[in-house]
């Protein structure tokens, strides 16, 4: 079994505080659109936020962060500590454009080499599109008890998969799936709109 975790815990301060997981994309909040992506695809969905009555509306088991106030690498923490499937799909709740297809490339990445794997965009490892091996909960766990914060710091110590951009480039979806909003700018350019 696979298990999703999505991540909704951001202050959104450059929103003004606004709840992202609440824009609305083309009559759906991007809560609703990133269940409905994530759902076909894992056993189980879970949910690191502090909003807990919503997501259990839409059908999701809500984590606690293991350190709360710790950001996203503890709500990753949560996920894997909770998770029932070998492998947790870890996204953010602000994707508006999450793609289906390129989770799906992901996941057959992951079983393939039976790893963890994170996209590289630009660069950069993007986190919140990553497959887990789910065993590397008590790994989180440890780099949060060790002072570490931010989720790279703690991939530098387990065993990843980085797959460069030009290897999923084809993926349907794949150019816009990792956006995401984080300004009114950002709102007005997807053509989301405020709750």
């Amino acid at each position: 079994m696979v298990s999703g975790l999505i991540l909704d815990g951001g202050r959104a301060v450059r929103l003004g505080g606004a709840r992202k997981a609440l824009l609305r994309s083309r009559g759906m909040t991007l809560a609703e659109r990133t269940t409905s992506v994530l759902r076909p695809l894992v056993g189980e969905l879970l949910v690191a936020s502090p909003w807990r009555e919503d997501w259990e509306a839409l059908g999701a088991r809500v984590v606690e962060d293991i350190l709360p106030g710790a950001g996203p690498l503890s709500g990753i923490a949560a996920g894997l500590h909770e998770a029932r499937g070998y492998f947790l799909v870890v996204v953010a709740a602000d994707m508006p454009r999450l793609s289906a297809d390129l989770l799906c490339w992901l996941l057959e990445r992951a079983a393939t080499l039976d790893r963890s794997v994170v996209p590289v965009i630009d660069g950069r490892p993007e986190p919140l599109h990553a497959v887990l091996l789910a065993d590397e909960g008590a790994s989180a766990i440890q780099a949060l008890d060790d002072g570490v914060r931010k989720i790279g710091d703690w991939l530098a110590r387990i065993d990843v998969a980085f797959v460069e951009e030009r290897d999923f480039a084809g993926v349907h979806g794949a150019a816009d799936s990792f956006r995401n909003v984080n300004t009114l700018e950002d709102v007005l350019a997807l053509g989301l709109s405020l709750p």
